[in-house]
């Protein structure tokens, strides 16, 4: 059975105020609480917004964005595990910005658990990230434009790439020649907020 509470005064305060049998055991697992720009933090379109703005503002001032290809061999060395490269997939064709970089390790950082097949879960996790980005390529087109496009005043576009649980929003924009991705969230963390509906 799992309860969840709140530390009040330095003692949990359990939300549906049940109490437990005296002499009961328990575990508390305290919840981590992400922050902005980290991709599981809760969705604040504003803060959103101002992130895609300055991504784009180092895109045009000539930032330095890498290959898929790259990205994944970089962050695998990273959390020190084994790049297993999915086939198929046309990685210099989608260029990764340096904010979406962070985005993708903090978010296979993020999918790993403690135990005996941590490395393996993380490079399940990151193969997964790429197939899934590496098929912005051949799909593109399939994308619908991003909310926080008009706030942008540009073609910011966005597409679900995934499986559950691991379900993430996309967002990129689209030149002749790449798929220029920005930004990478999990989807349970965008939400709609009070001022959307």
């Amino acid at each position: 059975m799992m309860i969840h509470g709140t530390v009040i005064g330095g003692v949990v305060v359990l939300d549906d105020a049940s109490t437990l049998p005296e002499g009961a055991r328990v575990r508390v697992e305290v919840e981590e609480v992400f922050k902005y720009p980290h991709p599981l933090a809760p969705y604040d379109r504003a803060q959103e917004v101002a992130l895609l703005r300055s991504r784009l503002v180092g895109m045009d001032s000539g930032l330095p964005d890498i290959t898929l290809e790259v990205t994944m061999t970089q962050i695998a060395a990273e959390l020190h595990i084994r790049h297993v490269k999915p086939g198929s997939v046309i990685s210099e064709a989608v260029r990764i910005h340096p904010g979406a970089y962070s985005d993708i390790l903090q978010i296979t950082a993020c999918n790993v658990h403690p135990g005996p097949t941590t490395a393996a879960s993380a490079a399940c996790s990151l193969t997964q990230i790429e197939s899934d980005l590496g098929q912005l390529t051949t799909g593109p087109g399939q994308s619908t434009r991003a909310d926080e496009a008009d706030d942008l005043g540009i073609d910011l576009r966005m597409v679900m790439q995934g499986h559950h649980p691991h379900v993430y929003r996309v967002l990129f924009t689209l030149t002749p020649h790449a798929v220029n991705v920005l930004r990478v969230r999990a989807v349970n963390q965008c939400g709609l907020a009070p001022s959307d509906l």
